[in-house]
């Protein structure tokens, strides 16, 4: 069609060659308005209506066509200014409806400004239908008319019915419509059966491909429909499909809509069920696939059940199970009523770490129209996730479930590991992800071409919703009292229509390890299912877990004996401790209790010292100061009274400060005297033998296994810390003996010397005495490897690296021993082919672009 114009020099525009088409198009009978719209395309038609009115003035000219609501209903369910009337509602078509329409015409810009200004048209306005009524007539200048259109559904059988507002030029009639208002009108179904719940459909034809199409009025009080499907007449199977939807303001048809398929044979039923809100039109369309050939009859039935639950939301208060009530209520019919419920996923709410705003890059995919430049906003978020989740959701409440009909131009997100490596992505719709252990950081991009509409984003709620390890059950009691003695619980009770009750809800015990303050949540169903109705509505359910309760006082020791606890005696209770007996006691008592007292403080001074000192000691870059400093410390734990325990912990100290300063032979000595604290034997002996556990323990094994417990650890970290430190001296050593083995090329037995070999061996063997090899698996990887590599064994070494590489993938360390290990072995082409490249990948340098 456009060829032709083109061959024929006939002028036209966009919108000339729209009308050209909807005003030739022929009209197919036997086929809805829904399927085939003005009708089928006629190309030698359209091209004649363009070539005889290629003269007119109204070919460069666009009409505006906006319908507003007047004194009557809105004509529209979905928008407040539409470009046409659709009443759906059962109160939409109970009575007549006006509605404004407004016709403005649309000149493009470079239009002749004379020509814009002189323009005046005589229209025609027209109705397809007896059921909208219009003015005759309508004379159209450059600001454009409005006229007054009544619509009375009234009368209307029930159904879908379509009509026409055409406007067209009084001066030659024979050009067609120059513009059209189209009005949808949808009649539902009002007949139910004696309950007033329920229809029926019996007796239906199908053939390949046909369907048919009935509009429902749910009645006051549904909040469930069960749709039941049952073909009859079948000689094979059949392929079916069951669409329904009913329409909300302001939210996509998707999320209030089922689509399912079906293969169905002679006496089989189908059931499906599906949220309903009363007082909207539930349309249901059932079709006999077109590729499922023969002919059948069918029966539908479409049937209303109702339980209403307030309040809802649910707020489950978990500490008092006497609080939470719910007041439930069978709008209509009969209900067997049965709570069953979960808590199941944890949600954390966060604010952005970071705002950016910035103009997007002035290229021709990011330019708008007359120069103007398209804002974006980039957000941050850091997410630490304690131990691996799966399927877990990161969303934007406000941003969420919008598409096309948000105000905003794009909404994607990335989510990055501490290497900045993107792991997943996102829009509007969130996919679930998992995550292991770890910090993320979220960042999200958001456009618009205002950045005084950006910058209301800057502190945008992030949502991040993980599931529970194990969902916690709701548990229901009928009464007030059930539910603060927790007995009896509900388990179910028939509601007639119209009756009420009421009903307390309890939640089980909180994961461990969930932190108070947590918000869970979850949802519950209060309808059971019967006869192959299926309860669908759930009722969104929320908890938030409360502080922990104060730790219960220990029971004191009963009479004086050697088994009895002592009051431990501090240097707040100290001082007064003369004055809390009763009586007149002696002034030196009094003194030796605020000597008692002074001392104590003294003591607590010279630990806070000495933890300082050995702080300060990695700070320190002077090293006159810092062995001023050790032998200070070394001095004070020589004269000063501190048992075993306290120079344990100062020793410890030590360790970690020489570590940080990777002075190794320090880290070795401090490793001794921690050890020399430590009465191994004795710790063998306790671990040699079965002890009671849990409950079976007395106190005293408690406290002896709780001392116990606390040695082995310092035996542990005391042989790691010194195994770990020899390790890093042997690695000078060995990278020597490597370097020699370089320049002879003897590279077969290049390893540690025995006496070498000998030492980290009984270091390494010290270790394992003591360690748990499943438990303290990663810190026990790299003494095992470098054992193998110290007696030459590479292989076996590099084997040892690829595994625990395997379960840290993205450990830098790891990765800096493999490639020198590589380089050794002289397979320096995985280094460089693969190894490096997958760095890139790893490690990228910034965040991936939007």
């Amino acid at each position: 069609l456009l060829s032709a114009l083109k061959a024929e020099k006939i002028p036209y525009t966009p919108h000339s060659v729209r009308r050209g088409v909807e005003n030739s198009a022929r009209w197919v009978e036997g086929i809805e308005r829904f399927a085939q719209g003005h009708g089928l395309l006629q190309i030698k038609s359209c091209f004649d209506a363009l070539s005889a009115n290629a003269k007119s003035a109204d070919v460069a000219i666009n009409y505006v066509v906006k319908v507003t609501s007047g004194s009557g209903n809105s004509p529209s369910t979905n928008a407040k200014q539409a470009c046409g009337i659709y009443l759906r509602e059962p109160f939409e078509v109970s009575q007549p409806t006006e509605a404004n329409v407004s016709i403005k015409p649309s000149f493009h810009e470079d239009h002749d400004a004379k020509e814009k200004q002189s323009y005046e048209q005589k229209i025609l306005v027209k109705s397809t239908a007896f059921w909208v009524e219009t003015p005759k007539y309508v004379l159209m200048h450059q600001g454009g008319r409005s006229f007054s259109v009544l619509v009375d559904p009234t009368a209307l059988s029930p159904g879908s019915h379509y009509a026409e507002i055409q406007g067209l030029d009084a001066t030659d009639l024979g050009k067609g419509p120059l513009f059209r208002v189209s009005v949808t009108v949808v009649v539902p179904e009002r007949k139910q059966d004696k309950t007033g719940r329920k229809y029926e459909f019996s007796d239906i034809a199908f053939k390949p491909g046909s369907m048919i199409r009935r509009y429902l009025a749910v009645p006051e009080g549904a909040a469930y429909a069960h749709i039941q499907v049952k073909p009859s007449s079948i000689d094979t199977s059949r392929r079916f499909m069951l669409a329904a939807l009913w329409l909300s303001p302001q939210e996509g048809y998707r999320d209030h809509e089922i689509n399912k398929f079906m293969t169905m044979k002679e006496g089989s039923v189908s059931h499906y069920s599906m949220p309903v809100r009363p007082h909207t039109t539930l349309e249901v369309v059932l079709a006999q696939y077109w590729s499922s050939l023969g002919v059948c009859k069918g029966a539908l039935s479409v049937t209303f059940h109702g339980l209403s639950v307030s309040p809802s939301p649910i707020r489950l208060a978990l500490d008092d199970p006497t609080s939470t009530r719910i007041d439930v209520r069978c709008e209509m019919g009969d209900a067997m009523l049965e709570v069953s419920g979960k808590l199941t996923h944890k949600e954390a709410y966060l604010r952005p770490s970071s705002a950016k705003i910035a103009p997007l890059p002035p290229t021709s995919r990011d330019a708008l129209p007359k120069g103007r430049h398209a804002m974006q906003i980039v957000l941050s978020y850091v997410l630490e996730v304690g131990a691996k989740v799966s399927k877990a959701k990161i969303g934007f409440p406000a941003l969420n479930g919008k598409l096309y009909d948000s105000p905003f131009g794009s909404q994607l997100y990335m989510v990055f590991d501490e290497h900045k490596r993107c792991i997943a992505t996102g829009d509007a719709w969130p996919d679930p992800v998992s995550l292991d252990k770890g910090k993320y950081t979220v960042r999200l991009h958001v456009r618009h071409h205002k950045a005084s509409v950006l910058e209301g984003l800057k502190t945008l709620v992030m949502v991040f919703k993980t599931p529970l390890p194990k969902a916690i059950a709701v548990t229901a009691y009928s009464t007030y009292t059930n539910a603060a003695l927790k007995a009896s619980k509900f388990t179910r009770k028939r509601l007639y229509s119209k009756q009420s009750t009421c009903l307390y809800l309890s939640a089980g015990s909180v994961p461990s390890g969930t932190p108070p303050g947590s918000v869970l949540v979850g949802s519950i169903k209060v309808g059971k299912d019967e006869d192959g109705a299926k309860d669908v509505v759930e009722h969104h359910i929320m908890a938030v877990v409360p502080p922990k309760p104060p730790a219960a006082p220990k029971a004191k020791a009963q009479g004086g004996g050697a088994d009895a606890k002592k009051k431990k005696t501090t240097p707040k209770t100290a001082a007064a401790a003369g004055g809390a007996k009763e009586g007149g006691g002696s002034d030196e008592k009094g003194k030796e209790d605020e000597k008692a007292a002074d001392s104590g403080f003294q003591d607590e001074i010279a630990k806070a010292v000495r933890a300082a000192k050995i702080a300060y000691i990695s700070k320190l870059k002077d090293e006159k100061l810092r062995k001023a400093l050790e032998s200070d410390v070394a001095k004070e734990l020589a004269s000063s009274s501190a048992n075993n325990d306290e120079k344990r912990a100062v020793y410890e100290m030590q360790v970690k400060a020489y570590k940080s300063l990777k002075e190794h032979d320090k880290v070795i000595e401090a490793c001794e005297l921690v050890l020399g604290c430590i009465d191994a034997t004795k710790v063998a002996a306790f671990y040699g033998v079965k002890h009671p556990v849990g409950s079976a323990q007395d106190e005293d094994e408690k406290k002896a296994s709780k001392e116990m417990e606390k040695d082995k650890k310092a035996l542990v970290f005391a042989y790691m810390s010194k195994a770990s430190a020899l390790m890093e001296l042997a690695k000078a050593e060995l990278n020597k003996v490597k370097e020699e083995a370089e320049k002879t090329g003897n590279r077969k037995d290049a390893g540690l010397s025995q006496e070498w070999n000998d030492r980290f061996k009984k270091a390494l063997d010290d270790v394992l005495k003591w360690a748990d090899e499943k438990k303290d698996k990663k810190a026990l990887a790299p003494l095992q490897m470098f054992s193998l590599l110290a007696k030459g064994h590479n292989g076996k070494a590099l084997k040892q690296l690829l595994a625990s590489l395997k379960a840290s993938p993205r450990d830098k360390d790891l990765m800096a021993q493999r490639t020198k290990l590589l380089s050794y072995l002289g397979w320096d082409d995985w280094n460089k082919e693969l190894f490096s490249h997958w760095k890139l990948v790893q490690f990228p340098a910034g965040f991936k672009c939007f």
